[in-house]
């Protein structure tokens, strides 16, 4: 079967062109629903794009979306992108937080669960319930002329772990579709393939999960929740091949996996950036019997860098620019960095964003260079390694530490699978550092054993001052570290 031309930047082009070259290969497969052809994807999108523009909606105009993670939820925000600019929004955000979303978004539609109209009030804008078998009724406007070109917003999505209000994140067709035959050989996505879908709508990976699918032609496997039984069963029923989600994901899968018929094997799994304890990974792999990769990526810059299997250091991934060229070190005033040196991980490229809607601009160095705010170094062949994320040094005495390095020797500990470091009050330093560490089940470990450990691995003045144990870490939605979680609990704790 032929591939889509290189030509092709816009998802309509793309949804029409699987329509009609594999028309009978299974494009969706979800627990409790019937699985979906290209042919019928093609089919609902043309209707989709009818019934939107049936409300007024052209191919420039934002429409939210709030709807449960599952099938739907992934196919309707691919069909609205075919059509317009689609905005997943977090069905669960308060109505104070949906109405300053609406300001500044400002959508002119919302598409919401049947039944769920009143969830979209907040918004200010009109509200259509998605009908069983992805339909939309129809309005009664006049029908906007036109789709959306490859310089058009695709989707736009709110930055994870942000506090307040999420600033959000326009891509365009042309960022999704350039560097897609790249990101479908690293991800091994081809006619045949199987993408599991497990992330929520709302979040970048979960947004992008069946446009990247689509664009090449595999079918994609949708979880009907992020909880690790129905990701399982999910695994179990679909035969995905290829997985892409947060370490602490596939960690929670090990368990939910123990029970019952073994798992199908996995042609590639994909690990975000985040820390991955070296013996949870090895059991991942060995779980779905394939090679563990990992992304580096933001909301901004998707699939950004790349680290194989073997592309380790002491258990440190060492990442590659999926683009050559697309990533660089900064100083504080945006200088390049020889290599070497620390500085920020800058990037620019097909794939980085143009930047926020009602940004200033600042988070770009001076030569369209993004901020990603992680700190990295970067060897003589072009590779890099994270070292850090600079809003989360600890400024202990006047020397800036990052929690990064700490954590990943922590998580080097045989019995420790779960860590984070943060900063603590301290009367004549400043802040200090406080580990806060999960242990294997029936593990115990000394806070002086610890010590030792690290005072082996790093420098005597990062190593935390004291240690508390916990069951597991929280999680934001996203399956990253809730660090704001656990500096309030330390914070509460040390003024009783």
């Amino acid at each position: 079967m032929p591939a889509p031309s290189p030509t092709m930047r816009t998802l309509d082009e793309i949804i029409s062109f699987q329509g009609r070259t594999r028309p009978d290969e299974i494009a969706a497969i979800a627990i409790g629903h019937p699985e979906l052809t290209f042919r019928d994807i093609a089919e609902r999108s043309s209707e989709f794009t009818a019934a939107l523009r049936s409300h007024g909606v052209g191919p420039t105009d934002r429409v939210a979306l709030l709807l449960p993670m599952g099938r739907d939820a992934g196919i309707a925000i691919t069909l609205t992108m075919a059509a317009a600019a689609a905005a997943p929004l977090d069905p669960a955000a308060p109505p104070s937080v949906l109405a300053a979303i609406g300001e500044r978004l400002r959508p002119c539609l919302a598409i919401v669960p049947p039944g769920q109209e009143s969830l979209a009030a907040p918004l200010g804008c009109p509200v259509v319930a998605l009908q069983p078998g992805l339909r939309l009724a129809r309005g009664a406007a006049v029908p906007p002329v036109g789709m959306p070109g490859p310089d058009d917003v695709g989707t736009i999505t709110a930055t994870s772990g942000s506090t307040g209000l999420p600033r959000f994140v326009p891509r365009h067709h042309a960022q999704y579709f350039d560097v897609q035959p790249l990101v479908a050989r690293h991800h091994a996505l081809h006619p045949g393939a199987r993408l599991l879908s497990a992330t929520q709508p709302h979040h970048i990976l979960g947004a992008a999960a069946f446009v990247k699918a689509v664009a090449a032609g595999a079918c994609t496997v949708f979880a009907g929740s992020t909880a690790p039984a129905e990701v399982v069963a999910a695994i179990r029923h679909g035969r995905p091949t290829m997985g892409s989600i947060a370490p602490s994901r596939w960690e929670a899968l090990l368990a939910a996996a123990a029970d019952g018929p073994p798992v199908p094997r996995f042609e590639r799994l994909i690990s975000t950036a985040a820390p991955f304890p070296s013996d949870s990974a090895r059991a991942v792999s060995a779980l779905f019997g394939a090679p563990l990769h990992r992304d580096y990526g933001l909301t901004e810059a998707l699939c950004l860098a790349f680290a194989g299997p073997d592309d380790e250091e002491h258990g440190v991934p060492r990442y590659r620019p999926m683009v050559p060229g697309s990533v660089s070190i900064a100083g504080p005033g945006g200088e390049r960095l020889p290599p070497g040196e620390e500085g920020e991980i800058v990037a620019r490229g097909p794939n980085v964003f143009h930047g926020y809607i009602g940004g200033d601009g600042s988070e770009f160095f001076p030569g369209g260079w993004f901020r990603t705010g992680d700190l990295g170094v970067m060897a003589d062949d072009g590779s890099f390694i994270i070292t850090g994320r600079l809003k989360h040094l600890i400024n202990r005495g006047g020397e800036k530490i990052s929690p990064a390095a700490i954590e990943q020797a922590l998580l080097s500990h045989p019995e420790i699978i779960g860590a984070a470091v943060l900063p603590v009050a301290h009367p004549t330093l400043g802040e200090d550092l406080e580990g806060v560490v999960v242990v294997r089940p029936g593990a115990t470990i000394p806070p002086r054993v610890i010590r030792r450990w690290l005072l082996d691995r790093i420098p005597a003045s990062h190593v935390p001052r004291a240690f508390s144990f916990r069951d597991s870490l929280p999680l934001t939605t996203a399956g990253k570290v809730d660090r704001s979680a656990l500096v309030a609990e330390l914070t509460v704790r040390s003024t009783r």
